[in-house]
């Protein structure tokens, strides 16, 4: 009687009994990798429980079952009665072992190559991504929301990778540069694919990851798996507790460093004792290299998006694009909300560049510039319109409301100080402003009722707001 049984399993029995794992003859084969042999008396003493006694054997053969070197368990034979072996038993069980190996190598080679051609079908699917967001970006006009590369890599890398590892859940944690904190940029489960926090510099998206092994795995550069977490916690957190949900059991952490992203892909199974093993590791690799290349792409993409839609010195819109923008909002806007342009100028401006020269003059435009970016609000724009003058839309606002950001956007800028040459100077503001619908209804008309009333608050004395229906 023989039987083949393999180190992985928990118990391995003989007729409903289990076997001890010191069991010498299994030992020997599996441990030590060498076969064993005995008859008589030597064979006695391995006996199996049976029905409350030992059954002992007249002869006992085990050898190791091998797989490109690699032990893979072991074939055990018993004989019972009287007399020796007729056959040369472990010549038998060798060659049954080499056949017993030979199929465990073919099964193994099978699912690798089904691994390897679902993998490379994801491949596929990166390497298409990038082409097709590359070609929709390339265009003159399109906007870095509507071609988005970065998030359409995202999303096919970490659906593809919850479908080859059979996850439930697959997050994209971006790391800060000092590796403390970490958001997640993408999250992708069994009801869909989202984008969890599109804002890189909101406050709240960024979470503390420090305790953590997510932390473990970026600062070291090396993967971790985790299973069985429900009944037994891992020593510290895997996930900081926001991200984390109680259902989940398994964990596989790799680290993405390269293409301009920092930060860990987590793998998360609610499957009890979920294994994931060597191969599955590799194949998030191979698909976090191919995501690299996307990612570095996309940056390449959007850092030619911005020049052409962004004035290079201070990071506001452009003018073209402003426009763009503005003539697709008003198309959406219900004429029950209101909405309001205002056009700004810096007072005496060629003064500051004659007398403290251009590159004061830039100074002056940056400075201003960022003042009005933390002014405005989130579903605001604004834009440098040319040379000193501003444009800025308010989304969603009356008469009064425009009026009172105007008011407060050019006192903060009377009051902000610049020095040069060991001179402070004071700069000041004139304003214009025309509100949607009451002043106009499509971007020519509000731009130019916006830089009349602008011309009004430069002809009264600078430095003031004018609202174009305030015109006597």
């Amino acid at each position: 009687m023989a039987r083949y049984v393999t180190p992985l399993e928990e118990e391995i029995h003989w007729r409903g009994r289990e076997l001890p794992d010191a069991y010498v003859p299994l030992r020997e084969a599996i441990v030590f990798r060498r076969e064993f042999f005995a008859e008589g008396e030597e064979s006695a003493r391995w006996g199996l429980p049976r029905e409350g006694s030992r059954e002992k054997p007249s002869g006992i053969a085990a050898v190791p079952v091998l797989c490109e070197g690699t032990e893979e368990g072991a074939v055990l034979a018993f004989r019972f009665g009287e007399g020796r072996w007729t056959e040369p038993v472990v010549q038998v069980l060798e060659m049954g072992a080499f056949f017993i190996g030979r199929e465990v190598a073919e099964t193994r080679r099978r699912y690798r190559n089904e691994r390897f051609l679902e993998s490379q079908v994801g491949v596929g699917r990166l390497a298409r991504t990038i082409a097709e967001a590359a070609e929709k970006s390339g265009g003159e006009g399109v906007e870095v929301e509507s071609a988005s590369p970065r998030r359409e890599v995202y999303k096919t890398a970490t659906e593809q990778i919850r479908f080859q590892l059979k996850a439930d859940r697959v997050l994209l944690v971006e790391a800060e540069a000092k590796k403390k904190r970490g958001r997640v940029v993408w999250e992708a489960t069994e009801e869909g694919e989202k984008e969890t926090d599109p804002g890189r510099h909101k406050k709240d998206a960024w979470v503390k990851l420090a305790g953590t092994y997510a932390e473990w795995v970026l600062l070291n550069n090396v993967h971790r798996i985790f299973s069985g977490v429900r009944t037994s916690p891992a020593r510290h957190p895997v996930l900081p507790e926001k991200w984390g949900r109680e259902d989940e059991d398994s964990y596989l952490l790799v680290p993405v460093d390269g293409g301009g992203f920092r930060g860990v892909l987590v793998c998360a199974s609610r499957e009890e004792n979920r294994n994931y093993h060597k191969r599955d590791v590799e194949m998030v690799k191979e698909v976090i290299t191919i995501m690299r290349m996307g990612i570095s792409h996309a940056h390449h993409i959007e850092t030619l998006e911005e020049r052409a839609t962004s004035d290079g010195l201070t990071g506001l819109l452009n003018q073209r694009t402003f426009r763009q923008r503005l003539s697709t909002d008003l198309a959406k806007l219900d004429s029950r909300y209101g909405c309001a342009v205002i056009m700004a100028d810096i007072d005496h401006f060629k003064r500051v560049n004659d007398t403290y020269g251009h590159q004061a003059g830039d100074e002056v435009l940056k400075k201003i510039a960022n003042i009005i970016q933390k002014t405005i609000r989130k579903a605001d724009m604004a834009a440098r319109y040319g040379g000193e003058e501003f444009v800025l839309y308010l989304h969603h606002v009356d008469m009064e409301k425009a009026k009172q950001m105007a008011e407060r956007l050019r006192l903060i800028i009377e009051q902000t100080r610049f020095e040069f040459g060991g001179k402070e100077v004071v700069i000041t503001t004139s304003l214009g402003i025309a509100c949607y619908p009451s002043d106009g209804r499509e971007t020519r008309e509000l731009l130019e009722h916006a830089d009349e009333a602008l011309y009004r608050s430069k002809q009264e004395g600078r430095n003031r707001t004018t609202v174009y229906r305030d015109f006597p």
